[in-house]
């Protein structure tokens, strides 16, 4: 039979350490930590490439003007003319004589070694109008005569054929055109001859209701051989709008004189001044047939002088 169990005996020393033991498997990720503080900044990177130019934008609105510059520096001078031609030394004036019409010999005086003439040719009669029941007729105007001009060298006590040409007389009463007016000369003065050429007459009407028109006559013709040629004005067309209306054409006016004025009521045309056109005559509501005006007369004017 088995004794009861004695005490404990006293513990013994510690024996040494044992090998360690191998690594237990790892455990489980602990739950992520707070965020850390930022950081410094980097370093800049270096420049990117350029990028692609872009499209060009909309032009700006012009600017204001700027102020004006300074004036630039004065030019050369330039080269000198050519001598113009030599006047007259020491011209006096010694006479002053008109030519009117018809043909004639102008002397000159003792002293006389220039003259200056001036001188328009005779101006066109208006044209006539005729009448009928129920009718108005209104004509054309005649033209005026040309101009002329020139300065002649002269011998003196010489005498110097001249012509002043007349009026062209107007168109009788009815449709009838008034006759040109004149030429006007002077000369020759060694060999050479001044000539202006005389205006046309204006064109008459027939009598009628309806709306019409008759021509004026031309102004004359360019003058010839004169320091100064011109033409003469054209005379002016009538218009008829109706029996009771309308008006005549007038006279077309010369450097001497006027033309002949239109008419709105009936009668005979106006006569012309000097070189200028007579109006055309005006029937009105079956009023008398009449006739057109007179064109003027030419003229001339001489101014002497010693020289």
């Amino acid at each position: 039979m088995q004794g009861a169990q004695g005490s404990a005996g006293a513990q013994g020393v510690q024996g040494a350490q044992g090998t360690t033991g191998a690594q237990g498997p790892q455990g489980d990720t602990g739950a992520q930590g707070p965020q850390g503080f930022q950081g410094a900044a980097g370093t800049q990177g270096a420049a990117g490439a350029q990028g692609n130019q872009g499209t060009q934008g909309v032009q700006g609105a012009q600017g204001a003007q700027g102020a004006q510059g300074a004036q630039g520096a004065q030019g050369a001078q330039g080269a000198q003319g050519a001598q113009g031609n030599q006047g007259f030394q020491g011209a006096s004036f010694l006479a002053y004589t008109v030519l009117t019409v018809g043909s004639g010999t102008f002397t000159t005086g003792a002293n006389t070694n220039r003259v200056w003439i001036r001188m328009v040719a005779a101006g066109g009669g208006g044209g006539g109008a005729a009448t009928a029941a129920g009718s108005g007729a209104f004509a054309g105007g005649g033209g005026s005569g040309g101009y002329v001009e020139k300065m002649f060298t002269v011998t003196p006590s010489t005498g110097y054929a001249y012509t002043i040409g007349a009026g062209g007389a107007g168109g009788a009463a009815g449709n009838n055109n008034g006759a040109a007016g004149a030429n006007s000369t002077f000369g020759p003065v060694s060999a050479v001859t001044i000539t202006a050429i005389g205006g046309a007459g204006g064109i008459g009407m027939a009598a009628a209701a309806g709306a019409a028109v008759s021509n004026g006559g031309a102004g004359g013709a360019v003058s010839t051989n004169g320091d100064v040629n011109g033409t003469g004005a054209p005379g002016g067309n009538s218009l008829r709008l109706g029996p009771a209306a309308g008006w005549s054409g007038f006279g077309g006016s010369s450097h001497f004189g006027g033309g002949g004025v239109i008419l709105v009521a009936a009668g005979a045309g106006v006569v012309g001044g000097l070189g200028s056109g007579g109006s055309g005559a005006a029937v009105v509501s079956a009023s008398a047939a009449t006739a057109g005006g007179d064109g003027g007369d030419g003229i001339a004017t001489v101014f002497e002088y010693a020289v």
